[in-house]
Protein backbone atom coordinates (compact mmCIF):
# COMPACT_ATOMS: atom_id res chain seq x y z
CA UNK A 1 0.00 0.00 0.00
CA UNK A 2 1.24 3.43 -1.26
CA UNK A 3 1.26 5.73 1.78
CA UNK A 4 0.89 9.73 0.85
CA UNK A 5 4.12 11.81 1.68
CA UNK A 6 3.42 15.04 4.65
CA UNK A 7 5.58 16.45 6.95
CA UNK A 8 9.31 16.06 6.80
CA UNK A 9 8.94 13.65 4.40
CA UNK A 10 7.85 16.27 1.49
CA UNK A 11 10.95 18.79 2.82
CA UNK A 12 12.86 15.69 2.14
CA UNK A 13 11.74 15.02 -1.14
CA UNK A 14 11.73 18.96 -1.90
CA UNK A 15 15.56 19.07 -0.99
CA UNK A 16 15.86 16.49 -3.23
CA UNK A 17 19.11 17.03 -5.97
CA UNK A 18 16.90 15.44 -8.06
CA UNK A 19 14.01 17.55 -7.35
CA UNK A 20 16.08 20.37 -7.36
CA UNK A 21 17.59 19.89 -10.92
CA UNK A 22 14.10 18.99 -12.50
CA UNK A 23 12.53 22.37 -10.96
CA UNK A 24 15.66 24.15 -12.39
CA UNK A 25 15.05 23.26 -15.95
CA UNK A 26 11.43 23.67 -15.47
CA UNK A 27 11.77 27.26 -14.52
CA UNK A 28 14.47 27.94 -17.34
CA UNK A 29 11.84 26.36 -19.84
CA UNK A 30 8.85 28.43 -18.94
CA UNK A 31 10.96 31.82 -18.53
CA UNK A 32 12.22 30.48 -22.28
CA UNK A 33 9.26 30.05 -23.54
CA UNK A 34 7.56 33.48 -22.03
CA UNK A 35 10.87 35.40 -23.96
CA UNK A 36 9.82 33.79 -27.11
CA UNK A 37 6.26 34.33 -26.87
CA UNK A 38 7.84 38.18 -26.60
CA UNK A 39 9.55 37.52 -29.77
CA UNK A 40 6.89 36.18 -31.81
CA UNK A 41 4.74 39.21 -30.35
CA UNK A 42 7.36 41.01 -32.03
CA UNK A 43 8.02 39.75 -34.74
CA UNK A 44 4.21 39.64 -35.67
CA UNK A 45 4.21 43.04 -35.46
CA UNK A 46 6.99 44.20 -37.28
CA UNK A 47 5.86 42.14 -39.89
CA UNK A 48 2.23 44.06 -39.91
CA UNK A 49 4.35 47.33 -39.79
CA UNK A 50 6.24 46.26 -42.49
CA UNK A 51 3.09 45.63 -44.50
CA UNK A 52 2.17 49.26 -43.55
CA UNK A 53 5.15 50.93 -44.72
CA UNK A 54 4.96 49.32 -48.10
CA UNK A 55 1.52 50.29 -48.94
CA UNK A 56 2.21 53.91 -47.90
CA UNK A 57 5.45 53.49 -50.42
CA UNK A 58 3.10 52.60 -52.82
CA UNK A 59 0.36 55.45 -52.09
CA UNK A 60 3.38 58.33 -52.24
CA UNK A 61 4.64 56.79 -55.64
CA UNK A 62 1.34 57.25 -57.09
CA UNK A 63 1.17 60.55 -55.76
CA UNK A 64 -0.50 60.49 -52.64
CA UNK A 65 1.32 61.23 -49.73
CA UNK A 66 0.85 60.96 -46.07
CA UNK A 67 -2.24 63.47 -44.70
CA UNK A 68 -3.62 64.39 -48.22
CA UNK A 69 -7.11 63.73 -47.77
CA UNK A 70 -7.36 62.11 -51.17
CA UNK A 71 -8.91 58.90 -52.20
CA UNK A 72 -6.46 56.78 -54.27
CA UNK A 73 -7.26 55.10 -57.71
CA UNK A 74 -5.54 52.16 -57.35
CA UNK A 75 -5.96 49.16 -55.44
CA UNK A 76 -5.48 49.58 -51.98
CA UNK A 77 -5.66 46.67 -49.67
CA UNK A 78 -5.29 46.27 -45.54
CA UNK A 79 -1.91 46.13 -44.57
CA UNK A 80 -3.38 43.60 -41.65
CA UNK A 81 -4.64 41.25 -44.50
CA UNK A 82 -1.60 41.32 -46.16
CA UNK A 83 0.18 40.26 -43.20
CA UNK A 84 -2.43 37.82 -42.30
CA UNK A 85 -2.22 35.96 -45.65
CA UNK A 86 1.77 35.66 -45.40
CA UNK A 87 1.45 34.76 -42.09
CA UNK A 88 -1.13 31.71 -43.47
CA UNK A 89 1.54 31.11 -46.58
CA UNK A 90 4.47 30.58 -44.40
CA UNK A 91 3.19 28.86 -40.80
CA UNK A 92 0.46 26.91 -42.38
CA UNK A 93 -2.44 28.05 -39.65
CA UNK A 94 -6.08 28.98 -40.30
CA UNK A 95 -6.46 32.73 -41.90
CA UNK A 96 -8.37 33.10 -37.77
CA UNK A 97 -5.91 31.85 -36.49
CA UNK A 98 -3.02 34.46 -38.08
CA UNK A 99 -5.52 37.23 -38.34
CA UNK A 100 -5.33 36.75 -33.58
CA UNK A 101 -1.92 36.62 -33.91
CA UNK A 102 -1.71 39.39 -35.39
CA UNK A 103 -3.95 41.73 -33.81
CA UNK A 104 -3.01 40.28 -30.36
CA UNK A 105 0.85 41.12 -31.46
CA UNK A 106 -0.48 44.79 -32.72
CA UNK A 107 -2.50 45.49 -29.61
CA UNK A 108 0.90 44.47 -26.73
CA UNK A 109 3.43 46.29 -28.27
CA UNK A 110 1.43 49.50 -29.62
CA UNK A 111 -0.41 50.19 -26.30
CA UNK A 112 0.89 47.66 -23.59
CA UNK A 113 4.67 47.62 -24.31
CA UNK A 114 5.44 47.19 -20.92
CA UNK A 115 3.17 43.92 -20.92
CA UNK A 116 5.88 42.29 -23.68
CA UNK A 117 9.02 43.75 -21.65
CA UNK A 118 8.16 42.15 -18.98
CA UNK A 119 7.46 39.10 -20.71
CA UNK A 120 10.80 39.59 -22.43
CA UNK A 121 12.61 38.94 -18.76
CA UNK A 122 10.59 35.63 -18.39
CA UNK A 123 8.16 36.16 -15.40
CA UNK A 124 5.18 37.11 -17.04
CA UNK A 125 3.12 34.51 -19.33
CA UNK A 126 1.31 35.04 -22.44
CA UNK A 127 -2.33 34.36 -20.92
CA UNK A 128 -1.68 36.50 -18.25
CA UNK A 129 -0.64 39.51 -20.10
CA UNK A 130 -3.37 38.60 -22.40
CA UNK A 131 -5.76 38.79 -18.99
CA UNK A 132 -4.37 42.18 -18.62
CA UNK A 133 -4.76 44.02 -22.36
CA UNK A 134 -8.17 42.71 -22.68
CA UNK A 135 -9.00 44.07 -19.29
CA UNK A 136 -7.43 47.45 -19.77
CA UNK A 137 -8.69 47.75 -23.54
CA UNK A 138 -11.11 50.49 -22.53
CA UNK A 139 -8.95 52.66 -20.26
CA UNK A 140 -8.93 55.95 -22.13
CA UNK A 141 -5.43 56.29 -24.30
CA UNK A 142 -4.42 59.53 -21.67
CA UNK A 143 -3.88 56.78 -18.89
CA UNK A 144 -3.60 53.88 -20.65
CA UNK A 145 0.40 54.40 -20.08
CA UNK A 146 0.86 54.80 -16.62
CA UNK A 147 -2.36 52.63 -15.60
CA UNK A 148 -0.63 49.17 -17.61
CA UNK A 149 2.89 50.22 -16.24
CA UNK A 150 1.82 50.71 -12.46
CA UNK A 151 -0.15 47.21 -12.81
CA UNK A 152 2.77 45.50 -14.27
CA UNK A 153 5.19 46.80 -11.59
CA UNK A 154 2.53 45.59 -8.58
CA UNK A 155 2.65 42.13 -10.45
CA UNK A 156 6.09 41.54 -11.22
CA UNK A 157 7.03 43.14 -7.46
CA UNK A 158 4.03 40.53 -6.00
CA UNK A 159 5.49 37.32 -7.45
CA UNK A 160 9.12 38.45 -6.55
CA UNK A 161 7.97 38.70 -2.66
CA UNK A 162 6.68 35.08 -3.02
CA UNK A 163 3.06 36.19 -3.40
CA UNK A 164 0.93 34.35 -5.73
CA UNK A 165 -1.99 36.64 -6.64
CA UNK A 166 -4.89 34.58 -8.89
CA UNK A 167 -6.76 36.02 -11.53
CA UNK A 168 -10.01 37.77 -9.51
CA UNK A 169 -7.09 39.30 -7.38
CA UNK A 170 -5.22 40.79 -10.46
CA UNK A 171 -8.05 42.25 -11.97
CA UNK A 172 -9.70 43.35 -8.84
CA UNK A 173 -6.12 45.68 -7.81
CA UNK A 174 -6.38 46.28 -11.74
CA UNK A 175 -9.59 47.89 -11.40
CA UNK A 176 -8.52 49.84 -7.95
CA UNK A 177 -5.47 51.28 -10.51
CA UNK A 178 -7.61 52.39 -13.14
CA UNK A 179 -10.31 54.08 -10.52
CA UNK A 180 -7.47 55.89 -9.25
CA UNK A 181 -6.33 57.43 -12.34
CA UNK A 182 -9.26 58.12 -14.09
CA UNK A 183 -12.88 58.13 -12.16
CA UNK A 184 -14.61 60.02 -14.35
CA UNK A 185 -13.60 57.86 -17.62
CA UNK A 186 -14.82 54.66 -15.47
CA UNK A 187 -18.05 56.28 -14.75
CA UNK A 188 -18.32 57.02 -18.44
CA UNK A 189 -17.78 53.11 -19.34
CA UNK A 190 -19.82 51.78 -16.86
CA UNK A 191 -22.89 53.97 -18.54
CA UNK A 192 -21.85 52.94 -22.12
CA UNK A 193 -21.21 49.46 -20.99
CA UNK A 194 -25.19 49.17 -20.73
CA UNK A 195 -25.64 49.63 -23.92
CA UNK A 196 -23.34 46.77 -24.65
CA UNK A 197 -25.49 44.34 -23.23
CA UNK A 198 -25.73 40.83 -25.42
CA UNK A 199 -26.81 37.39 -25.78
CA UNK A 200 -25.08 35.46 -28.70
CA UNK A 201 -25.65 31.63 -29.61
CA UNK A 202 -22.44 29.17 -30.87
CA UNK A 203 -22.77 25.73 -32.05
CA UNK A 204 -20.99 23.43 -30.28
CA UNK A 205 -20.52 19.62 -30.42
CA UNK A 206 -23.14 16.81 -30.25
CA UNK A 207 -25.93 18.61 -30.53
CA UNK A 208 -25.04 21.12 -27.98
CA UNK A 209 -24.69 24.88 -28.43
CA UNK A 210 -23.19 27.63 -26.41
CA UNK A 211 -25.41 30.62 -25.72
CA UNK A 212 -23.50 33.53 -23.59
CA UNK A 213 -24.69 36.35 -22.05
CA UNK A 214 -22.82 39.95 -21.11
CA UNK A 215 -25.13 41.32 -18.79
CA UNK A 216 -24.44 44.00 -15.98
CA UNK A 217 -23.26 42.49 -13.03
CA UNK A 218 -25.92 43.37 -10.82
CA UNK A 219 -28.46 41.48 -13.25
CA UNK A 220 -26.28 38.72 -14.00
CA UNK A 221 -25.64 38.21 -9.76
CA UNK A 222 -29.87 37.86 -9.85
CA UNK A 223 -30.09 35.36 -12.95
CA UNK A 224 -27.06 33.21 -11.16
CA UNK A 225 -29.23 33.68 -7.73
CA UNK A 226 -32.37 32.47 -8.88
CA UNK A 227 -30.61 29.57 -11.13
CA UNK A 228 -28.92 28.72 -7.73
CA UNK A 229 -31.90 28.60 -5.54
CA UNK A 230 -33.99 26.82 -8.22
CA UNK A 231 -31.21 24.12 -8.85
CA UNK A 232 -30.68 23.42 -5.18
CA UNK A 233 -34.63 22.91 -4.63
CA UNK A 234 -34.42 20.70 -7.83
CA UNK A 235 -31.19 18.71 -6.11
CA UNK A 236 -33.79 18.26 -2.79
CA UNK A 237 -36.44 17.16 -4.58
CA UNK A 238 -33.92 14.42 -6.21
CA UNK A 239 -32.51 13.53 -2.98
CA UNK A 240 -35.61 12.55 -1.19
CA UNK A 241 -36.63 11.00 -4.21
CA UNK A 242 -33.87 8.65 -4.14
CA UNK A 243 -34.11 7.88 -0.90
CA UNK A 244 -37.90 6.97 -0.74
CA UNK A 245 -36.88 4.28 -4.15
CA UNK A 246 -34.06 3.38 -1.67
CA UNK A 247 -36.39 2.96 1.07
CA UNK A 248 -38.67 1.07 -0.81
CA UNK A 249 -37.17 -1.41 -3.45
CA UNK A 250 -33.46 -1.62 -2.01
CA UNK A 251 -30.07 -0.37 -2.81
CA UNK A 252 -30.06 -2.13 -6.50
CA UNK A 253 -32.83 -0.03 -7.75
CA UNK A 254 -30.37 3.43 -7.39
CA UNK A 255 -28.82 4.33 -10.43
CA UNK A 256 -25.92 6.57 -9.84
CA UNK A 257 -25.58 7.21 -13.87
CA UNK A 258 -28.39 9.47 -13.95
CA UNK A 259 -27.66 11.56 -10.61
CA UNK A 260 -28.07 15.27 -12.26
CA UNK A 261 -25.18 17.58 -11.03
CA UNK A 262 -25.51 21.17 -10.23
CA UNK A 263 -24.49 22.48 -13.39
CA UNK A 264 -27.14 20.41 -15.32
CA UNK A 265 -29.79 21.26 -12.94
CA UNK A 266 -28.79 24.69 -13.27
CA UNK A 267 -28.94 24.27 -16.72
CA UNK A 268 -32.31 22.81 -16.72
CA UNK A 269 -33.55 25.74 -14.67
CA UNK A 270 -32.84 28.03 -17.24
CA UNK A 271 -34.22 26.53 -19.59
CA UNK A 272 -37.30 25.60 -17.19
CA UNK A 273 -37.94 29.35 -16.75
CA UNK A 274 -37.71 30.49 -20.11
CA UNK A 275 -39.41 27.88 -21.77
CA UNK A 276 -41.11 25.56 -19.67
CA UNK A 277 -39.86 22.66 -20.65
CA UNK A 278 -41.99 19.77 -19.39
CA UNK A 279 -38.97 17.67 -18.99
CA UNK A 280 -36.57 19.71 -16.77
CA UNK A 281 -39.04 19.49 -13.20
CA UNK A 282 -38.53 15.91 -12.99
CA UNK A 283 -35.51 13.63 -12.46
CA UNK A 284 -33.87 11.98 -15.17
CA UNK A 285 -35.07 8.02 -14.73
CA UNK A 286 -33.69 7.54 -11.59
CA UNK A 287 -35.15 3.97 -10.64
CA UNK A 288 -38.00 1.88 -12.16
CA UNK A 289 -40.81 0.76 -11.72
CA UNK A 290 -42.81 2.15 -8.35
CA UNK A 291 -39.72 4.58 -8.66
CA UNK A 292 -41.21 6.59 -11.61
CA UNK A 293 -44.45 7.63 -9.88
CA UNK A 294 -42.77 8.89 -7.13
CA UNK A 295 -40.49 10.78 -9.26
CA UNK A 296 -43.38 11.81 -10.88
CA UNK A 297 -44.82 12.44 -7.81
CA UNK A 298 -42.43 14.69 -7.02
CA UNK A 299 -42.15 16.97 -10.11
CA UNK A 300 -46.40 17.43 -9.56
CA UNK A 301 -45.97 18.20 -6.42
CA UNK A 302 -43.48 21.11 -8.24
CA UNK A 303 -45.50 21.68 -10.31
CA UNK A 304 -47.93 23.03 -7.89
CA UNK A 305 -45.63 25.10 -6.01
CA UNK A 306 -44.82 26.83 -9.77
CA UNK A 307 -47.90 27.96 -10.41
CA UNK A 308 -47.79 31.39 -9.53
CA UNK A 309 -44.68 32.06 -12.30
CA UNK A 310 -45.39 34.18 -15.19
CA UNK A 311 -46.23 32.43 -18.69
CA UNK A 312 -43.06 31.12 -20.37
CA UNK A 313 -41.96 32.45 -23.09
CA UNK A 314 -43.62 31.20 -27.01
CA UNK A 315 -41.76 29.60 -30.02
CA UNK A 316 -43.28 30.70 -32.80
CA UNK A 317 -41.08 29.97 -35.49
CA UNK A 318 -41.51 31.36 -39.23
CA UNK A 319 -39.80 29.14 -41.68
CA UNK A 320 -39.05 29.55 -45.10
CA UNK A 321 -38.11 26.36 -47.45
CA UNK A 322 -36.05 27.67 -50.37
CA UNK A 323 -35.84 24.79 -52.59
CA UNK A 324 -36.60 23.63 -56.01
CA UNK A 325 -39.61 21.15 -56.62
CA UNK A 326 -39.39 17.70 -56.74
CA UNK A 327 -41.25 15.26 -59.03
CA UNK A 328 -44.27 15.13 -56.78
CA UNK A 329 -44.31 18.97 -57.02
CA UNK A 330 -43.12 19.37 -53.23
CA UNK A 331 -39.52 20.82 -52.55
CA UNK A 332 -37.08 18.78 -51.75
CA UNK A 333 -34.56 20.06 -48.74
CA UNK A 334 -30.94 17.98 -47.94
CA UNK A 335 -29.07 18.70 -45.03
CA UNK A 336 -26.01 17.02 -46.14
CA UNK A 337 -23.66 18.24 -43.11
CA UNK A 338 -26.70 18.07 -40.84
CA UNK A 339 -27.80 14.48 -40.61
CA UNK A 340 -30.13 13.06 -38.51
CA UNK A 341 -28.97 15.41 -35.22
CA UNK A 342 -30.53 18.65 -37.64
CA UNK A 343 -33.63 17.00 -38.35
CA UNK A 344 -34.16 15.90 -34.91
CA UNK A 345 -33.45 19.52 -33.49
CA UNK A 346 -35.55 20.76 -36.05
CA UNK A 347 -38.51 18.41 -34.69
CA UNK A 348 -37.49 18.92 -31.29
CA UNK A 349 -38.29 22.45 -31.92
CA UNK A 350 -41.94 22.23 -33.92
CA UNK A 351 -42.35 20.24 -30.61
CA UNK A 352 -41.52 22.88 -28.18
CA UNK A 353 -43.14 25.65 -30.70
CA UNK A 354 -46.91 26.61 -30.71
CA UNK A 355 -47.69 26.69 -33.57
CA UNK A 356 -45.10 27.26 -37.19
CA UNK A 357 -45.42 29.32 -40.17
CA UNK A 358 -44.80 27.62 -43.23
CA UNK A 359 -43.77 29.28 -46.79
CA UNK A 360 -42.53 28.14 -49.72
CA UNK A 361 -41.99 30.55 -52.18
CA UNK A 362 -41.08 29.70 -56.00
CA UNK A 363 -37.23 30.39 -56.27
CA UNK A 364 -37.76 30.71 -60.24
CA UNK A 365 -35.76 34.23 -60.99
CA UNK A 366 -38.04 36.79 -61.56
CA UNK A 367 -41.04 34.76 -60.32
CA UNK A 368 -42.09 38.31 -57.65
CA UNK A 369 -41.56 40.45 -60.54
CA UNK A 370 -45.73 42.12 -61.92
CA UNK A 371 -46.32 45.08 -64.00
CA UNK A 372 -47.16 46.70 -61.31
CA UNK A 373 -44.35 47.00 -58.58
CA UNK A 374 -40.93 47.12 -58.64
CA UNK A 375 -38.59 44.10 -59.53
CA UNK A 376 -38.01 42.46 -56.50
CA UNK A 377 -34.94 40.52 -55.24
CA UNK A 378 -35.68 36.61 -55.49
CA UNK A 379 -33.01 34.07 -54.44
CA UNK A 380 -31.66 32.52 -57.63
CA UNK A 381 -31.27 28.39 -57.89
CA UNK A 382 -27.59 28.76 -57.40
CA UNK A 383 -27.92 30.76 -54.13
CA UNK A 384 -30.50 28.46 -52.72
CA UNK A 385 -27.85 25.16 -53.71
CA UNK A 386 -25.29 27.14 -51.79
CA UNK A 387 -27.93 28.27 -48.67
CA UNK A 388 -28.78 23.67 -48.22
CA UNK A 389 -25.04 23.27 -48.53
CA UNK A 390 -24.35 25.49 -45.88
CA UNK A 391 -27.13 23.65 -43.35
CA UNK A 392 -29.53 26.19 -42.22
CA UNK A 393 -27.55 29.57 -42.67
CA UNK A 394 -27.37 31.15 -45.53
CA UNK A 395 -25.36 34.07 -47.70
CA UNK A 396 -26.49 36.97 -49.47
CA UNK A 397 -26.02 40.15 -50.51
CA UNK A 398 -24.95 42.74 -48.38
CA UNK A 399 -27.48 45.52 -49.99
CA UNK A 400 -30.47 42.44 -49.38
CA UNK A 401 -29.10 41.46 -46.09
CA UNK A 402 -31.67 44.23 -44.38
CA UNK A 403 -34.99 43.35 -46.36
CA UNK A 404 -35.21 39.35 -45.55
CA UNK A 405 -33.73 39.53 -42.23
CA UNK A 406 -36.91 40.27 -41.02
CA UNK A 407 -38.15 37.86 -42.58
CA UNK A 408 -36.06 34.66 -42.51
CA UNK A 409 -35.70 33.22 -38.82
CA UNK A 410 -35.47 29.17 -40.17
CA UNK A 411 -33.99 28.44 -43.85
CA UNK A 412 -34.16 25.46 -44.96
Amino acid sequence: MRETTTGDDAGAVADSPAVTAASSAALAALHAENRAAAARLRACHDLWATCREEQELRDIAAGYGPGLDQRPEHAVIDPLSIATSEIVAAYGVHHNRARSLLTLAITLVTKFPSLVEAMDTGRLDEATATLLARHMRTVDSLHRDDVHREVIDWLLAALAAGRRPGRDAILAHTDRIIAAHDPAGVRLRRTAAVRERRVTLRRGLDGMADLTAHLTATEAFAIHTLLQTMATDQRHRDTRTRVENTRRHGADALDTDNIRSMDELRADALVTALLDHPNTDTSTGEGTGAGGGASTAAGAGAGTGAGHRPPATQIRPTITVLAPPGPDGEPEVYLPRGGPATIDALIELLTRSTGATITVPDTAPGAADNPHNAHRYRISDQLAHRIRLRDGTWSVPAKVATAIKRRVRICL
